[in-house]
């Protein structure tokens, strides 16, 4: 095994597999910080992952090597006292909803745990259930103990204890809904076409509705919750999320999350050196394989004249990291969502030179999807959270300086960064609605440029159409 030392050279040197696993090696030791201080594990793992974003960031200003672990400690120290600042102005709903997972793994007894609001909670939910369902919940929550060594404890059959965990979950996230009313479970990324995820998290709740919106720093990290059900709504690509509804999602579009608001960068230098052409770049860096913005680069490729030779190659990496693949020149452009571009531009590590508009006029990038269970048995709520989608773009148009200083807040870049990114010729929060012509258009794209395997059906798909 590597030293994390060596690991830490590599990361500096611009690895990102090194800078992954020292992730791996210390991400239950920043956790672990983070739960101190908070208390709260969803707390505790945004402040985690803004951590390692932080150190991602900062790493070459650490000058030895052997001083990481402490350093990196601060850190995790400094943005859970930040993160625990905020919660405390508004505090965002808890509750069990991950239970559900455990079958396949995610998550962990602490995780579990420390989704309820307080112990006393935990004792009262768990003091409902019966003899033996209480036992094995407390056994698996309260001790943190695997399947086989609760067997092996209370003497019974492994198969035997799944089923008693299984119906033990089912009956705490009941008990959970009476405690905690009405809940509405939200997803999102750190970028600017999800802004309206972050205004609304920031306006007092409707009618009692409790909204916990939970940020992912990653694609992947955010479908996974989708298809764990622990999500009711997301912001997802347009694209991706045709894809996941084609292989049988239970997933409806129900509103556009906003028009454009993506740019493509190319490092400064190789700008220079090209003479000012950025379109035969070797290799981009994409935020996912099935996203928009692989959609509109090989439309736009497929749009080029002269064949391009040899064809340019793609990395996937999420947002949040994309900036310093290109600092590292371990891509030579990046074609994401904003803040990202103009941050890198405004660093002087990169250049925009297209905007996502420019290529597709009229596209749809992200839209929001509910799942169709919450939209059946929750329509009112969904309809609440759509209202407050729409009256936070309202609030984007009227106050845009407040808008950025909560983009700001949730992606990390400088307000004056924010300020440029939600001009209104760079991103629109407007006419929202979705419609037929707009989504058969995108759909159209996607196939064309292979990004989907096959069409889906927009009657089922659409939830409702204008």
């Amino acid at each position: 095994m590597r030293d994390y030392r060596t690991l830490l050279e590599q990361a500096m040197g611009g690895s990102s597999t090194a800078f992954e696993e020292l992730v791996r090696r210390f991400q239950d030791h920043a956790l672990g910080i983070a739960m101190r201080r908070l208390g709260d594990l969803h707390l505790a793992q945004d402040a985690v992952q803004e951590a390692f974003l932080v150190a991602h960031l900062k790493l070459p200003t650490l000058k030895n090597p052997d001083s990481f672990p402490s350093w990196f400690s601060r850190i995790v120290t400094r943005c859970s006292i930040k993160l625990g600042k905020d919660a405390a102005k508004h505090r965002p709903a808890c509750g069990l909803d991950h239970i559900d997972t455990l079958a396949d793994g995610h998550p962990g007894p602490l995780e579990i745990m420390t989704r309820f609001q307080d112990r006393a909670m935990v004792s009262r939910l768990l003091g409902m259930l019966s003899g033996m369902d209480r036992e094995v919940c407390v056994l698996r929550y309260q001790h943190g103990l695997s399947y086989n060594s609760i067997a092996e404890q209370l003497g019974l059959p492994l198969g035997t204890i799944k089923r008693r965990l299984h119906k033990a979950r089912n009956t705490l996230v009941k008990l959970r809904e009476q405690e905690t009313g009405r809940v509405t479970r939200v997803g999102c990324l750190p970028i600017s076409d999800h802004l309206l995820a972050m205004v609304a998290q920031n306006q007092n709740p409707p009618n009692g509705q409790e909204l916990r919106t939970r940020r992912f720093l990653s694609w992947p990290s955010l479908i996974e919750a989708l298809r764990n059900d622990t999500l009711d709504v997301a912001f997802i690509m347009a694209p991706l999320a045709m894809e996941l509804r084609a292989k049988g999602l239970g997933i409806r579009y129900v509103l556009d999350g906003h028009h454009d608001g993506s740019s493509i960068t190319v490092n400064s230098k190789d700008l220079v050196n090209n003479g000012g052409s950025w379109r035969r770049q070797g290799t981009w860096a994409l935020p996912y394989r099935i996203s928009t913005h692989s959609m509109l680069l090989n439309h736009m490729l497929g749009q080029d004249p002269v064949p391009y030779d040899p064809s340019p190659t793609a990395k996937y990496i999420s947002p949040s990291y994309i900036i310093r693949s290109l600092r590292q020149r371990e891509v030579d452009a990046f074609f994401c969502s904003e803040p990202w571009g103009t941050r890198s531009e405004a660093e002087g590590t990169g250049r925009v030179v297209a905007r996502s508009r420019d290529i597709a006029p009229g596209h749809i990038c992200c839209i929001v999807v509910a799942r169709e269970a919450f939209a059946k048995h929750h329509g009112g709520m969904l309809d609440d959270y759509l209202q407050r989608l729409r009256e936070a773009g309202r609030f984007v148009r009227r106050r845009p300086e407040t808008a950025a200083a909560i983009l700001s807040h949730h992606t990390g870049v400088d307000q004056d960064i924010s300020r440029q990114v939600l001009a209104p010729d760079r991103v629109s929060f407007e006419d929202l609605t979705p419609t037929r012509d707009r989504i058969r258009a995108t759909m159209g794209l996607a196939l064309e440029s292979t990004v989907i395997e096959k069409s889906c059906d927009l009657d089922s798909f659409l939830l409702s159409i204008s």
